[in-house]
This record gives C-alpha cells, sequence and structure tokens, in this order.
C-alpha cells in the first residue's frame, strides 16, 4: 500500500500520513480505515495510474471526477507565488473589473467557498494574493504584485 503510493506509480501525489490509515474491528474482524484527506491546492491535481483523465475533484465528502475546465483550474491554482513582485504605481483601476468578477464566480463554482461571495474586490485580489502588503514600507500599503 505504502510502496504504491511513495512509487508516484499508482497516485501522482501521496496526501495520506500514518495518522489517516487505522486498524478497525468490524464484526470480529479486522479492518483497514482510510481517511483520504482533501489534497492543498499545492497538490492539485492528483491522477490515478499517471492517467491525467482520472483527476478527482473533492465535493462535500465524496470525491467525482474532475471536468476539463475544473482540471485546468487546479493546474493554476497549484502554483504557488506565480507572481511576488510588488508593483509601485498600480492600483485597482489598472484591473479589468468584469474579468475579477468572472474570476469570482469561477472560483465559487470550483471551490464552494461562499467567503467569496461578499468580498470586496480588493478583498478578493488580497486573499488570492494578487495584492500584498509592502512590509519594507513605513506605511505598510497594499501593493499589486
Amino acid at each position: 500500500f505504502w510502496n504504491a503510493l511513495y512509487g508516484r506509480s499508482k497516485v501522482s501525489q501521496n496526501i495520506l500520513s500514518n495518522k489517516d490509515v487505522k486498524i478497525v474491528n468490524i464484526e470480529n474482524k479486522a479492518c483497514i480505515e482510510i481517511h483520504v484527506p482533501e489534497a492543498p491546492y499545492s497538490k492539485k491535481p492528483i491522477y490515478v495510474d499517471n492517467k491525467k483523465d482520472l483527476v478527482y475533484k473533492r465535493v462535500d465528502d465524496a470525491d467525482r471526477i474532475a471536468t476539463e475546465e475544473e482540471y485546468k483550474f487546479m493546474i493554476v491554482n497549484s502554483q504557488d507565488d506565480i507572481d511576488t513582485e510588488l508593483l509601485d504605481n498600480y492600483d485597482m483601476s489598472d484591473l479589468n473589473h468584469e474579468s475579477i468578477e468572472n474570476y469570482r464566480k469561477l472560483l465559487l463554482k470550483n471551490t464552494n467557498d461562499e467567503r467569496y461571495a461578499n468580498m470586496s474586490q480588493l478583498d478578493l485580489m488580497i486573499d488570492l494574493g494578487a495584492y500584498r502588503k509592502d512590509r519594507s514600507s513605513k506605511d505598510k500599503q497594499y501593493k499589486m504584485t
């Protein structure tokens, strides 16, 4: 079991740890109970048997095969700090607000995280890392990345 997970021939990323696997007794029989946590964004997508068409998406407490659009979303969101440089002299007026709202809709659809629904566009951009605090400046203002 563990060799298959670490060998990556069965699953592209191992997200299990020892605490996720237990032996439980059911009707006097030893059974293996495996808790599969949702993968962090940085490890998504996870696919089976090296087949990119076998990518699963967590929906509530079950997994289902992801659509091509959901697969692409996972790829984009798996990148840590795509843009890290803080940009001077740019602000929200430089962004396409319709594109932000379209992205918000996609985010809500793919994450089911309702907290994104009522955020201001600025708060959304901060949460997504598109705006970050400039810790090197005196006033610690947020800047676009």
